[in-house]
Order: structure tokens, then C-alpha cells, then sequence
């Protein structure tokens, strides 16, 4: 996860409460808590990883950081942001790399669409978004 990222669409987002049951958010809520550090640490990460016996990772946008839901504007500077953050973290060369990229049809749709097939073929090109 990204946090500069995170911080950017947070006042885009709706709120919490709007889009999910209360005992869902504390468990959200909890997961961040115990994985967080694990998910955003390298050194952590990658002791993780020794410990495992696991010489390489692909690493990818965590599904909390596909903002369809947020302005494009603001998507396309986050999914910057994101793909920046995880070319930092994949520098150890002990992961391969997967990018984020804004769905287009943001622009012309109020909401997401209800499969992601058409933002999955658009970001399988490897378009920097």
C-alpha cells in the first residue's frame, strides 16, 4: 500500500459507513492494523521472505488502491503515485513488478463499470499511467 497515495484520494472517498456494514470496517480496520507495516516495510517484507525460503515476489497494487470511485483526475495522480511507490520497493530485485492504471471509462461512466474486464485489458497493455 501507498500511503501518499492513500492520504490523496482519502477526501474523495465515501465514507465508510455509506458503502459497508459496521462489524466489515472493524475487521478492515483490524487486518490494516496487523499486516500494514508488512505490506509497506521492504526490510520486513523481505525477512518475510527469507524466512519463507522465497527468492522473488511479484508485487502488485493492493485492491484498496484501485480508486474507480474517485474523480479521474485524482485516480490518474494516485495511480502515479502508486506505480512509483512500488517501482521503489520492487529497486531490491527480489520482486517483479505489476502497475496500476486509472480504468478510462471513468471519464464517461458515474460509477465503474460492473466488470473490470474492459480496465484489466486497457491496463494489461503496460501503459504508465
Amino acid at each position: 500500500m501507498i500511503d501518499a497515495a492513500a492520504e490523496l484520494v482519502k477526501p474523495h472517498l465515501p465514507a465508510a459507513h455509506a458503502t459497508a456494514a459496521q462489524d466489515t470496517i472493524a475487521l478492515g480496520q483490524k487486518q490494516d492494523a496487523d499486516r500494514h507495516s508488512r505490506l509497506t516495510q521492504l526490510t520486513e517484507r523481505l525477512a518475510d521472505l527469507d524466512g519463507m525460503g522465497i527468492a522473488i515476489q511479484a508485487i502488485k497494487p493492493t485492491p484498496m488502491q484501485c480508486y474507480y470511485n474517485v474523480p479521474p483526475e485524482i485516480a490518474l495522480k494516485a495511480a502515479r503515485m502508486i506505480n512509483d511507490g512500488l517501482a521503489e520497493f520492487a529497486s531490491s530485485g527480489r520482486t517483479g513488478l505489476s502497475r496500476s492504471a486509472p480504468c478510462r471509462c471513468q471519464t464517461r461512466m458515474p460509477r465503474p463499470p460492473s466488470s473490470n474486464a474492459a480496465c484489466a485489458r486497457w491496463a494489461s497493455r503496460g501503459r504508465r499511467s
